[in-house]
């Protein structure tokens, strides 16, 4: 019984050391698990911070790269900042060309409403707006039609001065013919009817044969004798008749010129008579209309073309004066 006890107790040791032992083992390999999942996380964190670097390196790399752009196109324009400083000490060391102006008159009359304010401001100043007219006493405005630039000399500026003297003062204007230097131009503005109201509100130009005639008289051939004695005819380089308000007639553009010369051979044929017997080599007869802008630059590239000395032409003005000829 004691060889039988002394077994079972032995028995009983070592089945308790072998539960020891696999708790012991159990612990372990769940130690083991613990440490491999903290190394995988580990492992999982040190991916991303080295993702993170990489792209933090990447974009460290574009910023680098901008700024050098940046760094350049200061350089660029530092560079050309002292160019420009260099060209304005040069040009300040320069002497600076003087500005000379060469005026050219051209007389302007007509009676009452005929529309020449309309016709030749507009010209004048381009922002001008036609609603905006007011009657005239006399009024005096200016266009600069070329500028010549020299590396040596001065800057020539030729100037087109326009007379405007109102219909109710068209006496004024003819002794103004006496007392200017030169008349360079001269331009007589009839027109083809009245501007009424329509409808609308709007204004509308009726014909009126009452005005056409009205006009006619206006300029009978002794006063306009006063245009071509031999003291103007030495300067004016053209005399110009402009039939203005063609919108008042019907018809293409050929039957209302046609229309409108008729209506005015008396005076027509008073102008030609005394261009022949001055020696005046210009009469321009032109039919348009200031509201419309038919023929206004046609008008005002006459005057140009007879006025202006050949060697005056600036690039801007040989471009419109191309434009004028290609639309004609």
């Amino acid at each position: 019984m004691s060889s039988i006890t002394t077994l079972s107790v032995v028995s009983s040791m070592l089945s308790a050391a072998v539960v020891g032992l696999g708790l012991q083992l159990l612990r372990t390999v769940r130690a083991y698990q613990s440490m491999e999942s903290s190394l995988q996380h580990k492992q999982l964190e040190s991916a991303s911070t080295r993702n993170q670097v990489s792209d933090a390196e990447r974009r460290l790399g574009e910023l680098q790269r901008s700024l050098d752009v940046a760094q350049e196109e200061r350089r660029k324009v530092e560079s050309e900042q002292q160019q420009l400083l260099r060209q304005i000490e040069t040009l300040k060391q320069q002497p600076r060309n003087e500005m000379v102006r060469r005026v050219y008159n051209i007389v302007t009359v007509g009676v009452s409403q005929c529309g020449k304010t309309a016709l030749t401001l507009k010209w004048a100043n381009p922002l001008f707006r036609l609603r905006d007219v007011m009657p005239t006493q006399f009024v005096k405005y200016e266009r600069t039609v070329s500028r010549q630039f020299a590396k040596v000399g001065p800057i020539v500026e030729h100037v087109f001065e326009i007379r405007d003297w109102g219909g109710e003062h068209m006496s004024n204007a003819f002794i103004e013919l006496f007392t200017l230097e030169s008349v360079n131009g001269m331009l007589i503005v009839v027109d083809l009817g009245t501007t009424e109201g329509g409808p609308d509100g709007r204004p509308v130009v009726c014909f009126s044969p009452e005005r056409v005639k009205q006009q006619i008289e206006a300029f009978p051939e002794a006063t306009l004798r006063l245009c071509f004695n031999e003291r103007i005819v030495s300067h004016c380089k053209t005399f110009t008749l402009f039939i203005n308000k063609s919108d008042a007639l019907s018809g293409d553009l050929a039957q209302i010129e046609a229309q409108a010369l008729e209506l005015y051979a008396p005076l027509i044929n008073i102008l030609r008579k005394l261009q022949r017997e001055s020696g005046m080599v210009d009469i321009e007869i032109l039919v348009g209309s200031a509201s419309s802008g038919h023929n206004t630059q046609n008008l005002f590239a006459h005057f140009i073309e007879k006025i202006l000395p050949p060697d005056a032409y600036d690039p801007t003005l040989l471009q419109m004066m191309h434009t004028v000829s290609v639309a004609a």
